[in-house]
């Protein structure tokens, strides 16, 4: 081949092309290197929950984790024993699980999802139930406090469901390309989303209404979504260098900002009876504080809801309706409990809510395991995650009598008390009691056993205090220490009106207790439909009327609240139009 001035240049220009190239390739990797930065562990210790086989069962009812996320680097990806510290109802409550063929076939027609491991094991702990509550080993939980010693991680509270090891805060730019679309991280050093932070994401289009299944999920068009002005907490995993996203939340429904302010408990109870569910429609959102006074309004937020603050959680949701589907007589939806904390958010340095959902919740065909759930578990799952489709009420009230108290250096919280109730109460409802399943008539039993977890809770609390011996110097010390223990005594006059509150729910003064040994989703069907006939004629069983009920009892103890509202979040769902939750007596 004749060598000219031409084939030089063609050849320099070739080179300098690859050079090009392998620099644009390198620029690519050097900035998806920079942008892990950007990317944080959900929680300090997380982990993959796996169920022993019957030959690696112990005796204490532990499983094992293989540890996603630790403080302790040399410990992620290796598989532990996870085991239970405190001797409490962890060790009391241990069933014998026998699922019946009656229940079998139950689950075939209804299309439930039963814990099947757990079938025919003995002395089934807590922490079984929830490795074993479906087919496979998927369930990924926080682990708080874990202490290791002797090769397995101790606990004291219950594991909390999450989605994913990693989190990132997230705005997204531009169509989707099927699975794929960009997304710019925030940047805490402009105080902005930064388009030169940007990346491509998987995250699942979905958009359709599944067949045999109620759950519906949607990230159509959500660069079109105002929800995305604010950005969204992501979380997933990387898989081959690229973040694969299996849950959102929207940022601004966790920020402690205002889009309404309501002042006076008359008005509060006003707009909750009245207002709170009206004109609510696909990509509804709304953040509500409701003071007792101007004192606590707009201009001293910070001081209400300041870091570390807790609150009790009414959760609600109602239900949807799709082009084809009866409207349903009575959209009663679902109510549950959580605590919420104001926390510093991780990626911009700001306050924001945290919520940990108490789900008190029935088998089902989606495969929800009831139990501590993050928020975006519970709702911003891409899988089962109800707030693409349903409207949910997340109601935070703040009650000083449930803060913690200093009893002569005894340092108690009604709120641990409350935890451990409701994660008893889950337990039952993972395992039926033994039965293998819970089931759902009418939809009441979430509200009753709730709410009887709640009182039960605050009996003990009270009987716990008073039955401890420092406590009697403590309560006649009331010169020295008479805000405290006015605060404890303000406690004991709630509970009383929690009381009337509950009985008013069918729950007679004499038969608390029974609820909680033997709730209401977990008892043999003739039993249960006995009860209901008897609850349904006074119609105060519903969803909604215990909501309202509770947050009506919040706004005549002057306290503070916070709501926050969506429906039908996240990407458009065509035709969908989401329904309030009902009562017979509340039907808008």
């Amino acid at each position: 081949m004749k060598f000219t001035f031409k084939t030089l240049i063609l050849i320099l220009t070739l080179v300098f092309a690859t050079s090009f190239v392998h620099a644009e390739i390198k620029l690519n990797v050097l900035e998806t290197a920079n942008l892990s930065k950007y990317y944080k562990p959900i929680a300090p210790w997380t982990g993959l929950l796996i169920m022993p086989d019957k030959s690696e069962r112990e005796p204490d009812g532990s499983v094992f984790i293989q540890v996603r996320n630790s403080p302790k680097k040399g410990m992620i990806g290796k598989i532990l024993r996870l085991r239970w510290e405190k001797t409490d109802w962890y060790n009391t409550y241990r069933p014998n699980v026998n699922i019946s063929k009656a229940t079998l076939a139950k689950e075939a027609k209804k299309g439930l999802t039963l814990p099947h491991r757990l079938n025919g094991l003995k002395h089934v702990s807590a922490l079984e139930s929830l490795a074993g509550a479906r087919k496979r080993d998927v369930t990924e939980v926080i682990l708080k406090n874990p202490v290791f010693k002797n090769n397995s991680l101790y606990i004291n509270s219950a594991p909390v469901q999450i989605v994913g090891n990693q989190h990132a805060l997230v705005k997204f730019i531009g169509k989707a390309d099927g699975e794929m679309r960009k997304a710019i991280h925030y940047n805490p050093k402009i105080g902005k989303f930064d388009p030169k932070l940007g990346e491509m994401v998987k995250i699942p289009v979905t958009g359709t209404y599944p067949k045999g299944k109620k759950i519906v999920t949607s990230t159509i068009d959500i660069e079109k979504s105002d929800l995305n002005n604010t950005g969204w907490y992501a979380y997933g995993r990387k898989i081959d260098g690229v973040f694969c996203i299996t849950a959102l939340a929207p940022r601004k429904m966790f920020q402690i900002g205002a889009d309404m302010s309501i002042v006076g408990s008359k008005d509060n109870k006003h707009y909750i009876g009245k207002v709170h569910h009206k004109n609510v429609f696909p990509g509804f959102n709304r953040r509500t504080e409701m003071v007792p006074d101007a004192s606590l309004g707009f201009a001293n937020r910070n001081n209400t809801w300041k870091l570390g603050t807790k609150g009790f959680v009414v959760h609600l949701f109602g239900d949807y309706l799709i082009p084809g589907k009866k409207l349903p007589k009575i959209a009663t939806g679902h109510l549950s409990f959580g605590i919420a904390e104001v926390v510093t958010d991780p990626f911009t340095g700001q306050p924001r809510f945290q919520i940990e959902y108490k789900q008190v919740y029935a088998h089902t065909a989606i495969g929800i395991v009831a139990g501590s759930a993050m928020w975006h578990c519970f709702s911003g799952s891409l899988l089962r995650g109800w707030m693409y489709a349903l409207p949910i009420s997340d109601t935070i009230i703040r009650i000083p009598e449930m803060e913690p108290y200093n009893i002569d250096g005894w340092i108690v919280s009604p709120y641990d008390g409350l935890e451990a109730e409701l994660e008893r109460m889950m337990a039952i409802y993972r395992t039926g009691a033994g039965t293998g399943v819970s089931d759902v008539r009418p939809d009441v039993s979430c509200v009753q056993d709730s709410n009887s977890a709640l009182y039960s809770a605050l009996v003990k609390f009270i009987e716990k205090v008073k039955n401890n011996p420092k406590t009697k110097n403590w309560l006649a010390n009331k010169s020295t220490k008479a805000s405290e223990v006015k605060r404890f005594e303000n406690l004991v006059r709630l509970v009383k009106k929690v009381k009337d509150k509950l009985t008013s729910f069918g729950l007679l003064q004499s038969n608390w207790k029974n609820f909680i040994r033997n709730p209401l989703g977990s008892r043999k069907a003739g039993k249960v439909k006995k009860i209901i006939d008897a609850l349904l004629s006074i119609g105060t069983v519903f969803p909604r009327r215990s909501h309202d009920t509770l947050l009506k009892l919040g706004a005549d103890q002057g306290y503070a609240i916070w709501s926050i509202y969506t429906a039908n979040v996240g990407g458009v769902i065509k035709g969908l139009k989401p329904l309030t939750p009902q009562s017979v007596l509340i039907r808008k």
